[in-house]
């Protein structure tokens, strides 16, 4: 049983339905991330938290509590949106002390609170300023203020850094999560972004089409995906139609784990090795990514290698290619899909 509980959560928008019956749990003080394209469900499966959508089905259950039906403001879950929705009227004090009201914020505790939170996010020096005198960064910190400030049970975060150019957004991200171990809310993050769900995630739960594909550890879903999709939609990976393979099954193996050797180890007879001929290379700063026809059956695959390792090989060589039999992935192939087109992961 976790902190955030749910269970057989639905969303239909009028007859269309967008969240087949879903069940998820998370541990309290954990940082978990709801990752997959546009349109698969995880923004409304944040809403149903939230309470800004209400489920066609199931329950929300907060600490022991059902609040599936409360109101937004009694759940005690504070949301970071993707715009940041800061009331540009409002002074950046004003903004975090938006949320701080009634009997148990007197105009003291208030002021303290609100200082506290100005410090903790690294803009006391900001306190009187309107958002539009703000970077995008800072703005992002102030709507992280804003959301922390009411001590809520849950930080609800709805692709907080998408906004941010990619420098912004990493060094960001490290802070924000830096500050999620500081002070240890419960978090649910939805993004689209595999690496920065990767990055900061304790867990990441995979959607799509309107349902959960697989649920696990960063490590879990980029080493062991459990189905075509979300090895299609994490990472760069090679599809293939290996000799031998079974009917209506396909392969799988990332470009990192792919070994590229000199011609001579094809005399050699190591397993799963094949002659294949250099077509491309690409130089892509960390990494060097080759573009390889084997020759047995005529399939294309890339393979990333550092730059040392890429040295020896130049465009119309014949090398050595050999797929790791441990690091080769089979799933099951629809038969309305074509399995072997190449996809990259991590669109939305």
């Amino acid at each position: 049983m976790g902190f955030l509980e749910l269970h057989e959560i639905s969303v239909c928008y009028g007859r269309t339905p967008v969240l087949k019956p879903t069940d998820l749990d998370v541990e309290q003080g954990e940082f978990l991330c709801l990752l997959g394209p546009s349109g698969c469900g995880k923004t409304s499966l944040l809403n149903c938290i939230a309470g800004i959508v209400e489920p066609a089905t199931g329950t929300v259950r907060l600490d022991g509590r059902d609040i599936t039906h409360e109101a937004p403001e009694r759940r005690r879950c504070g949301m970071v949106f993707q715009s940041y929705a800061l009331f540009p009227n409002l002074c950046v004090a004003d903004n975090i002390a938006y949320g701080l009201r009634g009997a148990a914020w007197p105009r003291s505790r208030r002021n303290s609170r609100v200082a506290e939170m100005l410090e903790l996010v690294g803009l006391k020096n900001c306190a009187d300023r309107r958002p539009a005198q703000l970077s995008g960064g800072e703005q992002q910190r102030v709507a992280l203020a804003r959301a922390l400030a009411p001590v809520p049970s849950v930080l609800l975060l709805d692709e907080p850094l998408s906004a941010l150019d990619a420098r912004v957004r990493i060094r960001l991200g490290e802070e924000l999560r830096a500050l999620q171990r500081r002070i240890g809310v419960t978090t649910v993050m939805v993004t689209h972004d595999q690496q920065e769900a990767l990055a900061l995630a304790d867990r990441i739960v995979v959607m799509g089409r309107g349902h959960v594909e697989q649920t696990g550890t960063p490590e879990e879903i980029w080493r062991t995906p459990q189905t075509l999709s979300v090895a299609r939609f994490v990472g760069d990976m090679n599809f293939f139609i290996a000799p031998g393979t079974e009917k209506g099954k396909i392969c799988g193996i990332r470009y990192e784990d792919v070994r590229v050797l000199e011609a001579t180890e094809l005399s050699l007879g190591a397993c799963n090795t094949w002659a294949a001929r250099v077509e491309a290379v690409h130089y892509m700063g960390k990494h060097v990514r080759l573009l390889l026809l084997l020759q047995d059956y005529a399939t294309r695959i890339h393979a990333d290698l550092s730059p040392s390792e890429a040295l020896p090989f130049a465009v119309r060589d014949l090398v050595a290619v050999r797929l790791p039999q441990d690091l080769l992935r089979i799933w099951d192939c629809p038969e309305e899909e074509d399995c072997t087109e190449d996809r990259q992961g991590g669109g939305a």
